[in-house]
């Protein structure tokens, strides 16, 4: 089984964008799955302008 973690700043922010800005949100989550579907396979990695906050996927041990 696989988690995502998130820091409580983060998912507020990912809560809001679903309701103000529906494409972060949908980017944001599609790019969790694809971190769940294939957490390996490596990729563009980036973050917001000025982010601090963290979503971390891992699995559950």
């Amino acid at each position: 089984m696989k988690r995502v973690i998130f820091e409580q700043n983060a998912y507020e922010d990912f809560c809001d964008w679903g309701i103000y800005d529906k494409a972060r949100y949908i980017k944001i989550h599609d790019l969790i799955k694809a971190i769940l579907r294939e957490p390996f396979k490596g990729g563009q990695a980036g973050t917001a302008e000025g982010s601090t906050q963290r979503i971390l996927v891992t699995t559950d041990r």
